[in-house]
């Protein structure tokens, strides 16, 4: 019922020379009353205490203890004074002492010790609080101890000492300093053997805290047990935690922090480098139920938490960490705070972690703020257990700055200054947002009690009142010129979650992508699964293109993850790696397409590649638009695994589900001088040209340019692999207006294990359809292969086509397949719809596509490499007719009927300039295929000899087709030794010439040989049979010919 540790119920008594100690830890516990030194004192009793004392440690019990105290003691000095001022005739002292002062503190210390026996209480019932009998109170607040010694020289009286500087204050409080009185560094302090009723609060530590050792100080105070029930310390100066500070939390479950820590505005920052750790890990690891923080400003840039600690760490004291934030756990009051994450890490054990609170047991908070970048991976608080959380956010959007500080009455002011007015509209996007994703804007009209302001310097102040409110300031640079920056755009995508599906980012720079260096981050892709990029990606600042290189050694996993915006006139360099060899779906600019590429160009360089189990030179998985890029593959691009269902691997895309349009326009595309010319060059360096081409239409129009290798590689018995020159799965969605260029050396390749039973489709254009392919051309001048890398057996389900591998079920619409001098099949399986041209001889031909007309027009480049075109034929002799096509001016263009299909064309081109007896040879050899041209002029532009190494095998034109074109010699000399002139009925150099033939300029000297037999009909030096005309040739048969 009573607890007290003198007694626990007295009526009276009297004490004299006695200290009651309490610990810090100490409790009393009752049902009517406690008191430290009496349970229960009755008031009648008076001063029943003589030279006594108690000293414990601040707590919430002792404080009251002390309120109760103190307000009995107060009733009973009134009551003294009264009775002493009644009185005062029969007290000698009185007029000495007190004179005319009614003070009763002063009647009270002055005649208390001498009359109080004489005093009696009239109504002690009346009198406020609880009876101690005079007992004085000492009260130790925190951070030391206060020892209670005898006196030697009077036993009777005590000495209190301690050691460091103590502060002491009035009861229950730090107001009113008595140091400069009591003595504040002297050690000990001797109290009067007269004091009754009197009480001091002392304290080992500032109250006014301004340095990190007192902040430390203040720390150890509170996580070793002492409690600052009702009292207040201020933090007076701005203070930073460095690493090797060896700070811990304020605060533990067992001693949280009690009373009111206030910051009067002030900073404390967490730095970089720096860890918190143990069970609490935060500036404040525990704020108890009696605890407040207020008015203060937290910057943590440190990691709060650690959760690796051994076991034997953890016996040796060491814990791991159940909650972070700058408040790990809060049960108490949280009131006009702010929070700032700069490089904020969290390490939990079980991942209650935020910002501002990690673990809020109460919700009363008020005005508490976390300023946190959308692309950190924290909330502003970890757990609530009541409710919402009141802790307000305010995020970042964008790579600019902003700062958080208070303002009058201790609002919160928001300041966003990284801007001048000269980039203001050309490179950020700005504003405060209630939700930026929907375009909700904050106005002022919102802000009862606070104010806001756009533009530049633009800042929003809060108002008091708000409570669990989420805005975003948007401060986004939209002009991407570091590498920093484009990672930015990256986090706030894919940890933030805002697609910026309303702007517009431009690349203003070139960057290079490094992920080799000590420094170097990894590049981390823009967009998830999740959370897709819905906005905008420019590759061009005006008229200016800028490129994205990922350089030699690095590596990374795309440009985007997940497109669902736009990216256009993008410029992209790889010469890295992109992509895991083993797994996942991967491209050089995205993994996954589910919105618009456009005007794009990638180029994957010699030591440069793209692989995973879907591969594509620019997306890996297609289910939105690509359109109008272009790609060059002098590296590889690889589909490659021991196990998988499906590989794909596409020089532009891996598999597709969505469309692929390919340029019908590439004027656009020589402007920025990227195509390669037909000596596989992008850029001479002898260019005469603005375009920088030695002849502008000489450069290559393709979407794809296949130097290098296209592989789908499997080392499964069971397993579908498809490589194709443009797309590797053309599974769904349509591919249209195309043009795949394999150039000599480029290999398209589908492989697997020998004797197995995988399915593998290489192609061209495609490695295997299911779905539309229209309107598209591939140039085949390398190679397609398909079959088994090992050194025996073969995958006999392994096929190829020059076009596509497999076309299931798919008739190919107006698809072309041009060869040179030789005939592939277009698709090994399935539908027989692609069309096939086969260039005879060495020429050079162009396709263009018209989209309106759905339509391909071939056409001649003239005087490549001195060849003439002779004609379009769809068999030796037989000219296209109408039903397959039109035939343009002087033959150079054919523009075949859209709806054909499984046709076969040849084009015909001879060389006209005779450099060899080789070329000698070529010229008779297509004469006798039979030219249909008669405007032929052939140059003979070196002297040559025949002799029996170097000889010709026929004349030059027969009966059948004989030569009715144009010959000079332009004066040089052919020397004929040993009877190399050719023919058996016929015999000369020509063999028959016809009516609209010329031969002039030319010497020809037969040295030797007899020529001629009885079987031969006609024999001549020049011509056997001549129709046409002869003109300056002088012949020359020597001695012994």
């Amino acid at each position: 019922i009573y607890a007290g540790v003198l007694a626990a119920y007295a009526t009276g008594g009297q004490y004299e020379n006695v200290v009651v100690v309490m610990n810090k830890r100490a409790s009393l516990y009752a049902a009517v009353s406690t008191g430290r030194a009496f349970g229960y004192l009755a008031k009648e009793a008076g001063n029943a205490a003589v030279n006594c004392w108690v000293i414990s440690y601040n707590s919430k019990d002792n404080y009251e203890l002390n309120a109760n105290e103190m307000a009995f003691d107060a009733a009973y000095r009134s009551a003294f004074a009264v009775w002493a001022i009644a009185h005062k005739s029969e007290i000698e002292e009185y007029e000495a002492e007190i004179g005319e002062s009614t003070d009763e503190q002063l009647i009270y210390e002055k005649l208390a010790s001498k009359y109080a026996s004489a005093f009696t209480l009239d109504d002690p019932d009346s009198l406020a609080g609880a009876n101690q009998g005079g007992f004085n109170t000492l009260m130790v607040v925190a951070a030391g101890t206060v020892d209670a010694t005898r006196n030697e020289q009077d036993v009777t009286k005590y000495i209190f000492s301690y050691t460091g500087t103590a502060y002491w204050y009035p009861l229950n409080g730090f107001s009113g300093d008595l140091s400069s009185v009591i003595g504040a560094g002297n050690g000990q302090y001797d109290p009067q053997k007269t004091a009754t009723r009197t009480g001091y609060n002392v304290s080992f530590l500032n109250s006014e805290i301004s340095s990190l050792d007192d902040l430390k100080l203040y720390a150890e105070s509170v996580n070793n047990g002492y409690n600052f029930y009702k009292l207040t310390f201020t933090l007076t100066s701005d203070i930073t935690i460095n690493k090797e500070d060896g700070f811990f939390s304020i605060g533990t479950e067992a001693s949280g922090v009690n009373g009111t820590f206030d910051g009067q505005g002030h900073t404390v920052t967490i730095s970089q480098g720096t860890v918190i750790d143990g069970r609490y890990a935060g500036l404040f690891g525990y704020v108890a139920a009696e605890g407040t923080v207020k008015n203060l400003r937290i910057v943590v840039s440190g990691t709060l938490g650690k959760n690796d600690y051994t076991e034997t760490q953890i016996k040796e004291g060491k814990q791991n960490t159940l909650y972070a934030g700058a408040v790990a756990y809060n049960a108490g009051t949280l009131k006009n705070l702010i929070v700032i994450a700069n490089g904020t890490r969290f390490s939990t054990l079980n991942g209650i972690s935020g910002l501002a609170v990690g673990y809020d047991a109460t919700n009363l908070v008020s005005n508490v703020w976390a300023l946190v970048d959308a692309s950190d991976y924290m909330n502003s608080i970890g757990r609530v257990a009541i409710g919402d959380s009141g802790v307000n956010t305010m995020k970042i959007i964008g790579i600019g700055t902003v700062d958080a500080t208070f303002e009058e009455e201790y609002k919160v002011k928001f300041t966003s200054e990284t801007i001048d007015d000269t980039e203001w509209d050309k490179e950020w996007d700005k504003g405060w947002y209630k939700s930026y994703e929907k375009n909700q804007q904050i106005s002022s009209a919102m802000l009862s009690g606070g104010s806001l302001h756009n533009g530049k310097q633009s800042y929003l102040i809060a108002p008091l009142d708000l409570f669990g409110v989420e805005y975003e300031v948007a401060a986004i640079k939209t002009t991407v010129e570091t590498l920093a920056e484009l990672r930015a755009i990256a986090e706030d995508v894919n940890v933030g979650g805002y697609s910026f599906e309303n702007i517009t980012f431009t690349l203003g720079a070139d960057i290079d992508i490094r992920t080799t260096g000590m420094n170097d981050l990894p590049y981390l892709s823009i967009g998830t699964e999740k959370n897709p990029f819905k906005g905008t990606f420019c590759g061009k600042l005006n008229d200016d293109y800028y490129k994205l290189t990922l350089l030699a050694g690095s590596s990374m996993n795309a440009l985007f993850t997940n497109n669902a915006g736009v990216i256009r006139d993008l410029t992209v360099i790889v010469k890295g790696t992109v992509g895991r060899a083993v797994s996942g779906t991967f491209g050089a600019v995205a993994e996954v397409n589910n919105g618009t590429i456009e005007r794009t160009f990638v180029e994957i360089a010699d030591t440069g590649s793209v692989v995973g189990y879907s591969a594509g030179g620019i997306v890996g998985r297609n289910n939105g638009t690509v359109s109008d890029c272009v790609v060059i593959v002098r590296g590889s691009i690889v589909s490659s695994a021991q196990i998988g269902d499906t590989l794909n691997a596409g020089g532009m895309v891996g598999i597709n589900f969505g469309t692929v349009n390919g340029t019908t326009d590439y004027s656009a595309w020589i402007a920025r001088n990227l195509l390669p010319t037909d000596t596989h060059r992008v850029k001479s360096d002898d260019a005469t040209n603005e375009n920088g081409y030695e002849d502008e239409e000489y450069a290559i129009e393709a979407n794809l340019f296949l130097f290098g290798n296209i592989i789908a590689r499997t080392g499964s018995k069971v397993a579908y692999a498809n490589a194709g020159g443009v797309v590797g799965n053309q599974y769904g969605g349509s591919l249209n207006y195309l043009i795949s260029y394999v150039a000599k050396g480029g290999v398209v390749a589908s492989y697997g294990p020998a004797d197995s039973t995988s399915i593998g489709r290489a192609g061209g254009l495609v490695g295997y359809a299911r779905a539309a392919v229209n309107h598209s051309t591939v140039f085949l001048y390398g190679e397609v292969v398909f079959g088994s890398e090992a050194t025996s057996g073969t995958a006999a389900s392994l096929t190829s086509g020059g076009t596509a591998g497999y076309l299931d079920g798919v008739f190919a619409m107006n698809v072309w397949q041009v060869t040179l001098n030789r005939i592939l099949p277009a698709a090994s399986q399935g539908s027989k719809s692609v069309n096939s041209l086969n260039i005879k001889g060495n020429g050079k031909i162009k396709a263009s596509i018209d989209a309106d007309t759905e339509s391909i027009l071939f056409a001649n480049i003239p005087d490549y490499n001195g060849s003439q075109i002779d004609g379009w034929c769809t068999a030796p002799t037989v000219e296209v007719d109408s039903k397959t096509g039109n035939i343009g001016e002087n033959g150079n263009t054919f523009l075949p009927l859209a709806g054909i299909q499984n046709k076969y064309v040849m084009v015909i081109f001879v060389n006209t300039e005779i450099h060899s007896v080789a070329d000698l040879a070529d010229m008779a050899s297509s004469v006798s295929a039979g030219l249909s041209g008669d405007s032929i002029v052939f140059n003979l532009l070196e002297d040559l000899e025949l002799n029996a190494e170097n000889a010709l095998t026929q004349t030059i034109g027969s009966e059948e087709y004989p030569f009715n074109n144009v010959f000079n010699g332009n004066g040089h000399t052919i020397t004929v030794k040993a009877g190399a002139l050719p023919g058996d009925e016929y015999v000369g150099l020509f063999g028959y010439t016809g009516l609209g033939s010329t031969i002039r300029n030319l010497n020809v000297v037969v040295e030797s040989g007899t020529y001629g037999s009885v079987n031969t009909d006609r024999t001549a030096v020049l011509a056997s049979y001549a129709e046409g005309r002869i003109e300056n040739v002088e012949i020359t048969v020597k001695e012994g010919a």
